[in-house]
């Protein structure tokens, strides 16, 4: 996406500008927010255990959807659709930092850290950086990996073990890097955590970046490595131009701690030019900081007709230091609220997304030591939004009670869910008029939706298009006998795992009753026709390994052709490895959305 902004973040936008300032959502326009007083020069408090519900969606490098990304937040996990959307509702958080992680192989770990309030819902975009190998060192030796874009690292000679064992490690260092750069557009959907920090001190503060850095080693094995104890590395950044004057000859250097979701501040990095260079003692993700304090604020976004603005795109900023920006989305009420910096004169611009240069909202405002409650912010119908309105039918053109539409715009998914009678109103942002947006309606309770359909927008009137969510299925299921027993797994009630077949095809199962299975079958085409012989199978109510006497085949009745959708059956004899050899009669049948 094209920005329009260099932006530098320097707060703690909670959830929803979650890379500048600290933004939370609420359903409630009478939201309070906390006295802030108490915030100044003290020691960060977790808070109490609240249940709440994240949403979003997950992307790629390139801005396409990551079907199958695993994400959790508290003790509840799923999968993104082929979307790359998530939801996970009704879990356990702590209150003031709460984390949702994604995870998916090549990428580095996607976190987001927020706070939540009881029963609603925060909403994230989320990028993931690719987890690309940028060079290598002899752990004996030592040396330094660079980057085309400034990044280095220096580690010392003999200074690396495994980073599970302990032990010293001899050979190959493969150096996964990332510099995150901290006057990108679209810096709230990469960075980790919400730019909250404790200091050396203890005390809880507000960051602004300077850069940040992704770092993984793995041995030649794909054994994770770190740095050793009493050893050091060195780590380079480079100061873009447009901040440069703003950088200051010493800075504190901070690492993001899961296990708090903030980060945390360890060491100093000195300014040498244009770059900022200092020693990490381990490596993770690793932020170049300033720090300071701040209060909080709320506000709702709405169109002229009282209606919320959705996921539209915020931006706050300094007013004089224009580059100290950042971005994020309002929740499924328009609610936002957070912690900006106290003291100081703050710019806020709606613009709905990242490619619309002209604001459709602005104001301006001054913060003290105490909260401020920005109120109502009125978007006007003329100056760039547009509606939507129809109604979701189902097969037998009745209307689909449990259903939604997906709305592609600008490159981006939006979800809106339906009512009970099938109705939806979606009011969005478009940045010209008219635009032209797709949609596609899905039913739920059938599993039907409907073919990608485009329409025309624009901001004098509402566009009107009924859609019928049938045609196609989205059905997934897992179903399998053991010596007669009978057991299910059906998306999207149970977590099905991400599946990208190629010469094999692997697949695991699971359900909130920590019920598993899985299993694989392979094939020098898995396109192929023919039958493919299973490699193995496994389930959670067999408590031994399975060996197969005679082959089993696996007879696929759908090959990718229907929307990535793969489907067979099973069925056959296998043994116990355990004590008794005990044998088990077997049969599956399975439906699976994979990503070809």
């Amino acid at each position: 996406m094209k920005p329009y902004y260099p932006v530098r973040t320097y707060g703690i936008f909670l959830m929803l500008l979650s890379s500048l300032f600290f933004f939370i959502s609420c359903s409630k326009l009478d939201y309070e927010i906390p006295d802030s007083s108490h915030l100044m020069n003290v020691s960060f408090n977790p808070g109490t255990t609240v249940v709440g519900n994240v949403t979003g969606f997950v992307t790629d490098e390139t801005d396409q959807p990551i079907p199958g990304a695993s994400v959790q937040a508290g003790t509840i996990t799923t999968h993104t659709d082929q979307f790359g959307y998530f939801e996970i509702n009704n879990t356990a958080l702590p209150q003031n930092a709460a984390v949702v992680s994604v995870q998916q192989p090549g990428y580095f770990k996607g976190i987001k850290t927020f706070t939540v309030s009881t029963g609603q819902e925060v909403f994230f975009r989320i990028k993931l950086i690719p987890k690309t190998i940028a060079g290598t060192v002899n752990s004996a030796s030592g040396g330094t990996v660079s980057l085309p874009n400034g990044l280095n690292v220096t580690f010392m000679p003999g200074g690396i073990i495994n980073a599970s064992s302990g032990i010293s490690y001899t050979g190959t260092v493969n150096v996964a890097a990332y510099w995150i750069n901290p006057v990108a557009s679209d810096l709230n959907r990469i960075m980790p955590g919400d730019q909250r920090g404790i200091a050396a001190d203890g005390t809880y503060k507000q960051l602004t970046t300077f850069g940040m850095a992704a770092v993984e080693l793995t041995g030649a094995s794909g054994e994770l490595l770190q740095i050793a104890p009493g050893k050091k590395a060195t780590l380079g950044v480079t100061i873009p131009e447009s901040i440069l004057a703003f950088a200051p000859a010493s800075i504190p250097l901070w690492y993001f701690d899961e296990k708090t979701g903030l980060w945390s501040e360890q060491g100093t990095a000195v300014k040498y030019g244009n770059t900022y260079s200092g020693d990490v003692s381990h490596f993770s993700f690793w932020n170049f900081d300033v720090s300071g304090e701040f209060v909080h604020f709320n506000g709702t976004v709405m169109d002229a007709t009282g209606n919320p603005l959705k996921n539209v795109l915020v931006k706050i900023a300094l007013q004089n230091d224009p580059h100290a920006a950042a971005y994020g989305f309002t929740n499924a009420q328009g609610y936002v609220s957070g912690a900006v910096p106290a003291n100081s004169t703050m710019v806020l611009e709606i613009t709905g997304v990242e490619e619309c240069g002209t604001p459709l909202y602005a104001r301006t405002f001054t913060t003290t030591y105490t909260d401020i409650a920005l109120g109502n912010m009125i978007i006007d119908a003329q100056t760039g939004m547009a509606g939507l309105t129809g109604m979701i039918t189902d097969c037998s053109g009745n209307p689909a009670s449990n259903a939604f539409v997906i709305m592609q715009k600008n490159g981006q998914y939006y979800r809106t869910r339906a009512d009970m009678n099938g109705r939806y109103v979606i009011s969005t942002s478009i940045c010209n008029s008219p635009a032209v947006v797709e949609l596609q309606a899905y039913d739920m309770t059938s599993t039907q939706y409907s073919a990608p359909a485009q329409y025309i927008i624009n901001t004098t009137n509402t566009t009107h298009a009924d859609l019928q969510a049938c045609g196609n299925t989205s059905s997934q299921y897992i179903n399998y006998t053991i010596n007669g027993v009978s057991y299910h797994f059906t998306y999207p009630a149970d977590n099905f795992a991400p599946v990208t077949p190629d010469q094999y095809f692997t697949f695991s199962v699971s359900n909130s009753n920590n019920d598993l299975a899985g299993f694989q079958f392979s094939g020098a085409d898995i396109l192929s026709n023919g039958p493919k012989p299973l490699s193995y199978f496994m389930a959670s109510q067999i408590h031994e390994n399975l060996v197969m006497p005679s082959a089993v085949m696996v007879n696929l009745t759908e090959k990718g052709e229907n929307d990535q959708v793969f489907a067979g059956k099973f069925s056959g004899i296998f043994n116990g490895t355990g004590p008794g050899h005990k044998q088990y009669n077997i049969s599956c049948s399975f439906r699976v959305k994979c990503t070809l």
